[in-house]
């Protein structure tokens, strides 16, 4: 059974109204500009962390992060205090392509944020973000993976696959040909495989953002004219292209189709940060070993050895494969022999600690984790409230 109209929903991942209206205005992007001029366009509000772990899920779901669970992309492990990453099992309500489903349409997600790993599904779903590795069972039905092989359809799994230029001309041209050769495979599928919904995600729009910002912002603390007259243009021009990829997915559906573009998030400067941690500990709440090498750590720590700190060394003196290792995870054991990390917290005296992007903060409750101290009911209570006080209380000292 088939659904009287098919809907094509195109996930732009991170595009904010912020660059698409004036280059639209200007007629740079003319499929979207047509989208805008045609239908009914504006700006959403995100999520609560506005993080896509957690955006996209909603989403899936019509839920918030407090109902669906998926609050970023790590969190502590459930009992204990070791890292999982968020995948699809982490999400606690139905999608709302089940709706679609139980009226027995067939539904097409392509690079669809946590939806790793694929669940059965009436239809296909072909996943990209937080796929481990090639060896992975990334596809539903299993053996579209070796069909898509078979056809001659490339599925690059990350955007940094090799090494990452830190050539910002190469990079942006890394980044269109990740999405390029994506949306070639996604209209095989369109052509090739039943669908009434389809959903699609354009990963690497987010990806720019995070590292071209400074040089299209005249506002960002990192803007230099000089990169900005050589590669701006190619901004724009990766944009641009972007935007034919757009055009070719409405083009590969059949005329009546609705369509939706929608992005999970928007992007912007990043000025600041504020380490959760750090603040948990001043507050007395977190608490370090005192062990000899935990407390040579703190004292490090305290006359600026921090990771950040360090990796700028390491740019400096163009320590390359250093930086790569660290980037790819296979630095992480030498980070926490250097830096404090969590396996210098005394769990047995701390009440709260943060995990994530956004510092989610998580106390420490007694019968919830393995060394929890603080009993649920009236003492969970306040301890809770005096987070929410000291927070409220916080003032940037750059103005307030």
């Amino acid at each position: 059974m088939t659904l009287n109209r098919k809907a094509l929903i195109i996930g732009l991942d991170g595009a904010t109204w912020t660059l698409l209206t004036p280059w639209i205005e200007q007629g740079h992007l003319p499929h979207l500009a047509k989208l805008v001029r045609e239908g009914a366009s504006g700006p959403l509000t995100t999520t609560i962390p506005p993080v896509s772990a957690s955006a996209w899920v909603s989403f899936a779901t019509g839920c918030n992060p407090g109902k669906h669970g998926s609050f970023d992309f790590v969190f502590p492990q459930p009992g204990g205090y070791d890292i999982g990453v968020v995948n699809v099992k982490v999400r606690g309500v139905p999608p709302f392509w089940k709706t679609v489903e139980e009226a027995g349409g067939q539904v097409g997600l392509m690079s669809v944020p946590i939806t790793y790993p694929p669940q059965p599904i009436n239809g296909f779903t072909v996943c990209g973000f937080l796929v481990p590795n090639e060896q992975s069972t990334y596809t539903y039905p299993p053996e579209l993976k070796e069909e898509l092989k078979r056809e001659g359809q490339r599925w690059p799994l990350h955007e940094f696959e090799g090494n990452r230029s830190r050539h910002p001309g190469r990079f942006l041209q890394d980044m269109l040909d990740f999405d390029v050769t994506r949306t070639d495979t996604i209209i095989w599928l369109m052509q090739h495989k039943p669908w009434d919904v389809l959903a699609c995600v354009l990963k690497t729009p987010d990806t720019v953002h995070h590292e071209v910002w400074h040089i299209i912002d005249p506002t960002h603390p990192r803007y230099d004219a000089e990169l900005n007259r050589q590669f701006a243009p190619q901004v724009l021009d990766y944009f641009k292209k972007i935007d034919d990829c757009v055009g070719r997915l409405i083009a590969a559906a059949p005329p009546d189709t609705f369509v939706a573009i929608m992005s999970d998030h928007g992007g912007g400067p990043f000025h600041k940060f504020f380490h959760v941690n750090n603040w948990l500990a001043k507050q007395g709440l977190l608490k370090f070993k005192r062990t000899p090498l935990s407390l040579l750590k703190r004292a490090l720590f305290t006359v600026g050895f921090t990771p950040i700190t360090s990796l700028k060394i390491v740019n400096f003196l163009r320590m390359g494969r250093l930086r790569r290792r660290v980037k790819r995870g296979r630095g992480r054991g030498m980070l926490k022999r250097l830096f404090l990390s969590f396996g210098d917290v005394d769990w047995a005296r701390t009440k709260a600690f943060a995990v994530g992007n956004f510092g989610q903060i998580y106390i420490n409750v007694k019968g919830q984790r393995a060394q929890g101290i603080v009993a649920p009911g009236a003492e969970y209570e306040a301890v809770r409230d005096q987070i929410i006080q000291s927070a409220l209380a916080l003032r940037d000292p750059d103005g307030g």
